[in-house]
């Protein structure tokens, strides 16, 4: 059904990236918090317990996790992550999450998913984060360095901030991550969309939170794909050089899966 990872990049700045065959992922899965962490709920997804996870994530990641567990009638149904500001993670899969569905974590990253392919769809999350494929990184990297179009934008429009280096560089990992889960054969039921969200460290909590990057895919034929296009945009590029490099992404993830 949907798959997450949490993440934590240089400088402080956490992500989240999520793929799923159910529509608009963005708006239900991931929760963040600039000043202790960031979340997840999915599976048959109640999206109530990304707050209360969030509110007790100040006390640690097993704490968030404990918690949102506890405030849900029914927690078979229910898959839960959390990743602190320290690096500290945890996670919860419900027994009848279906199959198949787990977690995978180490420091400063954790991997959920249910009805996925196999456990090789979070092993490609987690690897594909930590060491990118080298053919599907150097083409988002590609993207952020490439000064040939119009300079970079905030999320406001403005053309006076553009994305930090460690938000950007985030980003870009989260989307390789998603690119290696997708080769290894992604959700079960195939793809409808997918979400990035990355934000830097707060010391003061925002309703709504601040983020650097907020990109989602609602509803798409390849949502991955066209969340690089989105990226592309994000980091400053053109229309036009936005979709050549979306094509060559998807051609990359295309090649991975066959």
């Amino acid at each position: 059904m949907t798959y997450t990872l949490l993440a934590a990049g240089t400088g402080g700045a956490l992500g989240a990236v999520s793929a799923s065959r159910s529509l608009a992922v963005g708006a239900s899965t991931i929760g963040i918090d600039p000043t202790c962490g960031v979340v997840a709920s999915q599976a048959w997804t109640n999206r109530r317990l990304r707050d209360v996870a969030l509110r007790s994530l100040p006390a640690g990641a097993e704490a968030a996790v404990a918690d949102a567990v506890g405030a849900d009638p029914d927690p078979a149904w229910r898959q839960l992550a959390a990743l602190a500001r320290d690096g500290g993670t945890a996670h919860f899969t419900g027994q009848r999450c279906g199959s198949w569905a787990g977690a995978l974590a180490e420091r400063g990253v954790v991997a959920v998913g249910n009805l996925l392919a196999g456990p090789a769809v979070l092993r490609g999350l987690v690897d594909g984060f930590a060491a990118p494929d080298p053919d599907a990184f150097s083409l988002v990297r590609e993207a952020a360095a490439d000064e040939s179009d119009t300079g970079p934008i905030d999320a406001g429009g403005s053309p006076d901030r553009g994305v930090p280096g460690g938000a950007a560089e985030l980003a870009i990992r989260l989307l390789a991550a998603a690119g290696a889960a997708e080769a290894a054969g992604g959700d079960l039921r195939g793809r409808q969309s997918a979400a990035i969200v990355v934000a830097e460290p707060a010391e003061r909590r925002l309703q709504p939170p601040e983020l650097i990057i907020d990109l989602r895919v609602d509803d798409h034929a390849e949502p991955v794909r066209e969340l690089a296009r989105l990226l592309a945009l994000r980091l400053g590029h053109g229309a036009d050089r936005a979709e050549e490099f979306a094509r060559s992404f998807g051609g990359v993830l295309r090649a991975r899966s066959g």
